[in-house]
């Protein structure tokens, strides 16, 4: 699995340049959309639990179809993740947004907690979808309910998972498929990722992936020393890859997020000039989901065109005055900024010699 590589980049060589030569681009390669506020799970380490708390608030369809054709045409956007907000495949006409998307040639990706996906096609949706991430996070019933919530069905999400990778078989798609678990929502879960490896491994996922909870207030991973044991454990983990199944894991994250290397070597967010944009299920545009605050507010669908709230003044400001030490250790764009400032910091001498 390759998609924490931050030399993607090379492979969008018109935003590479214009990005070098004005610091923006005439469009963000990638786009995050929030379908719904309405999630069927309550996690308590929800990261998004400000902007879905006490709101309902969904996105039409007409809207979404408006949204999108303006994304892939006036602005030239590649791919969408479909994400929360609240739960995506809850939303009514998910087969409508994936059949759009799919019709304007967009690239599709979507986090779920997979749920509720026995209540969708996915002979029609799981063909048309890059990738698939399954938010699991657990690796038996109890475990489960720690992270996603007493309602929580842990039999259900795994019959979903099953029947999803039997189906992506049957019709030869070649859709990636995984499993991720968020380690600091639970201490007591966390001493079975080994569990929830070996378990993603055993249903035949592409890959699973462990990653930290950024926004975990107190943790004993700021100990060096439990820091390092979880690294440990964490290693002993990859026994379980090979060539049909990796294991993922960003030691670098988990440094940042609770080691001494946490302040970015970087003043300015250069990943916002080529993807991060997110768009809300109340329209709200956001300049990534980690800044879903006043401070990371750029428009609003409903009152403005997408692409004119990507030119617009107000978007270029923000990115512009952006504190990005404020920003988490673990924001979306850190690999992508740090590849970039070395670049943009960097006056090689003879540099025509390579």
């Amino acid at each position: 699995m390759d998609f924490l590589n931050s030399t993607k980049l090379l492979h969008h060589p018109e935003h590479y340049k214009e990005w070098f030569e004005t610091g923006q681009t005439h469009g963000p390669i990638s786009v995050k959309l929030d379908l719904t506020n309405i999630c069927n799970h309550s996690c308590p380490g929800c990261s998004d639990q400000s902007v879905i708390e006490n709101n309902n608030e969904i996105l039409n369809i007409e809207l979404i179809d408006e949204v999108l054709t303006d994304l892939r045409i006036k602005l030239g956007v590649k791919s969408i993740q479909l994400t929360g907000g609240g739960e995506p495949t809850s939303y009514s006409d998910f087969e409508k947004v994936v059949k759009i998307a799919k019709n304007l040639d967009l690239q599709i990706g979507l986090i779920t907690n997979g749920s509720l996906l026995h209540k969708i096609n996915l002979e029609e949706v799981v063909p048309a979808l890059q990738w698939i991430r399954i938010s699991l996070d657990s690796y038996d019933q109890a475990s489960y309910e720690r992270t996603h919530g007493k309602q929580a069905q842990f039999s259900r999400t795994i019959q979903n998972l099953k029947d999803l990778l039997r189906i992506r078989s049957s019709l030869t798609s070649k859709t990636i498929i995984g499993a991720s678990f968020i380690t600091g929502l639970n201490p007591l879960s966390d001493k079975g990722i080994l569990e929830f490896i070996a378990l993603s491994k055993s249903l035949g996922v592409n890959y699973a992936q462990v990653k930290p909870n950024m926004f975990a207030p107190k943790s004993d991973l700021h100990n060096p020393l439990m820091l390092q044991l979880l690294i440990d454990n964490l290693k002993s983990a990859e026994q379980f890859s090979n060539e049909n199944f990796k294991v993922v894991i960003d030691y670098d994250k988990y440094r940042k997020v609770f080691g001494e290397a946490s302040h970015q070597n970087y003043n300015t967010c250069h990943f916002q000039a080529i993807s991060g944009l997110t768009i809300g299920a109340t329209g709200d545009v956001h300049m990534c989901c980690n800044l879903q605050t006043p401070e990371g507010f750029v428009g609003n669908v409903k009152k403005s065109s997408v692409d004119e709230i990507w030119h617009g003044k107000i978007r270029k400001s923000k990115q512009r005055s952006l504190c990005v030490h404020k920003c988490p250790s673990l924001c979306v764009g850190d690999r992508v900024n740090e590849s970039l400032e070395a670049i943009k910091s960097s006056t090689p001498s003879c540099s025509n010699f390579i």
